[in-house]
């Protein structure tokens, strides 16, 4: 039976209707949530206000740590060693939070006077700084024609000289001068106060490399804190940046950090060595506690800086799942019961699992970041699935 006309134009009436409420609700699926004038501002502020509290943090825990090596290498106790490690321990928890702030030009690692490399380079080649198991007379401490007087500037001349492993400043030098050479998956280096208590000349240059080496701590940690002082000369060029800009310069910082450097050159690269000398903390086997503080400053940064409501009003679907995969990464850390040297060396430990577990977390929480700042033309260099 022929049907009425009427009945087919309803029909296509209806189905124009569907379709039209179909493409209306991809649109409103697909709006960019635009950024106001009001929230950037905010966010350069809040994140100004946060970078200069945690490098103060900086400075005040390497003032401690200066304090402490001047007392070791004036009374070389056992008690004076142990709180000297101590010291850096905390002074590593103060500054592994603000690799966060790094990897997009700032003062830390700006290309001209950044202090980034004479701070925290690594790996390190051990024989360049002072003796090995191998030879008891390597290392610019113990070879005046290397280093004939040590001064903080001779040290920073001799930073990667001939070499990008040849460390003679920074975090890693002072740990190896604290430490010695790791033998065991089981302990740390076993330094003993000897190296500091004996009368010799090699004894003294030593104790005079530590302190000048915690003394350049001071000072660029000191340099970074006054750059980020809100009448800078760095703040102020900050402050007229777009906002398309700042957002970049903050999310490439977390991202880096999160998939380049953590999940990238710290815990994988790490294995595929299967060489601990690849272990960023090496020689105090403080490498885990160095990625859960890096993880906490990726963290308290996007809570703290306003990154977070931004991130709700712009999806907050995706924001949500940024947060479990922070969690996850936390939480996997926490699981590593070991030391990072015996993960590496053994494939089946329980350890390595945690960890590149949370290698996929880390790297997952940089391509939500990545995606949730697509819409806006933030461009962040992270690789997706």
């Amino acid at each position: 039976m022929k049907k009425p006309l009427f009945h087919y134009t309803l029909m296509a009436a209806m189905l124009a209707f569907t379709a039209t409420s179909t493409c209306l609700a991809a649109t409103a699926k697909k709006s960019v949530y635009k950024i106001s004038d009001s929230e950037v501002q905010e966010i350069k502020q809040k994140y100004q206000q946060h970078v200069l509290k945690n490098y103060e943090l900086v400075l005040s825990s390497n003032q401690d740590l200066l304090s402490k090596a001047r007392e070791l290498v004036k009374h070389p106790t056992e008690e004076n060693l142990q709180a000297a490690k101590q010291a850096w321990k905390a002074a590593r928890i103060a500054y592994s939070p603000t690799e966060s702030f790094r990897f997009y030009g700032g003062p830390i690692d700006a290309a001209d006077s950044g202090p980034e490399g004479l701070l925290n380079a690594w790996p390190i080649d051990e024989q360049y700084i002072d003796y090995i198991k191998e030879n008891n007379n390597s290392g610019f401490v113990n070879n005046k024609k290397i280093l004939p007087t040590i001064t903080k500037q001779s040290l920073i001349d001799l930073n990667e000289k001939d070499g990008e492993r040849n460390v003679s400043t920074g975090y890693h030098a002072i740990e190896f001068l604290l430490w010695g050479q790791d033998f065991s998956t089981k302990n740390s280096g076993e330094r003993t106060t000897k190296d500091y208590s004996g009368v010799g000349d090699i004894e003294k240059r030593r104790g005079q490399t530590l302190i000048a080496l915690c003394e350049l701590l001071v000072d660029h940690s000191n340099s970074l804190v006054k750059a980020w002082q809100p009448d800078s000369t760095y703040v102020q060029a900050w402050n007229k940046e777009p906002a398309q800009e700042i957002l970049r310069r903050i999310l490439v910082g977390i991202t880096s950090l999160s998939a380049d450097e953590m999940a990238g050159e710290r815990i994988t690269v790490a294995f595929e060595k299967n060489d601990p000398e690849h272990e960023q903390d090496c020689f105090s086997d403080f490498s885990i506690e160095d990625l859960k503080a890096n993880q906490n400053g990726i963290v308290s940064l996007y809570n703290e800086s306003g990154l977070k409501e931004l991130f709700e009003k712009a999806d907050k679907v995706q924001a949500q799942k940024l947060s479990k995969e922070f969690d996850a990464v936390t939480v996997g850390l926490s699981k590593v019961t070991g030391s990072m040297d015996s993960a590496i060396l053994d494939k089946k430990s329980k350890d390595r699992k945690h960890l590149m577990n949370v290698v996929l977390h880390l790297q997952k929480q940089a391509q939500i970041i990545s995606r949730i700042v697509q819409p806006w033309s933030i461009e962040l260099n992270v690789q997706h699935e």
